[in-house]
């Protein structure tokens, strides 16, 4: 379509999916977990039914928020979603890296903590 600005049929046609109800759905998650189960979806701002052939999967909108399974878990892990456009056309896979910050008692990493000692 080009930049929504040149648009001439539809100069304020949004950059994503917009259900009849004027609820913006565009994210799909082919699953509520990781690829391999680290993280999972808790909740999202807004959840409906995927546009056209689509309408049996749930899309999303707005903040999406994700937990890990185990909080003492210290691996990474991915997430696969995919963006519906205005048209309701899918877009090509996307990959989100779960990043873990959990440590053990055993972490090799450095790090700090707060202490003080009385001299």
């Amino acid at each position: 379509d080009g930049p929504a600005n040149t648009l001439q049929t539809k100069p304020n046609k949004p950059q994503f999916w917009v259900n009849d109800k004027g609820v913006e759905l565009p994210i799909y998650l082919p699953s509520k977990s990781s690829k391999d189960g680290i993280f999972k979806v808790v909740k999202a701002d807004r959840e409906g039914p995927c546009p056209n052939n689509d309408k049996d999967n749930t899309c999303y909108g707005g903040n999406i928020y994700i937990q890990a399974s185990n909080v003492f878990n210290t691996f990474n892990d991915t997430l696969t979603y995919y963006v519906y456009d205005a048209d309701g056309k899918i877009s090509n896979e996307g990959t989100i890296k779960l990043i873990s910050t959990a440590t053990t008692t055993d972490d090799s990493r450095g790090g700090g903590g707060g202490g003080s000692i009385g001299i």
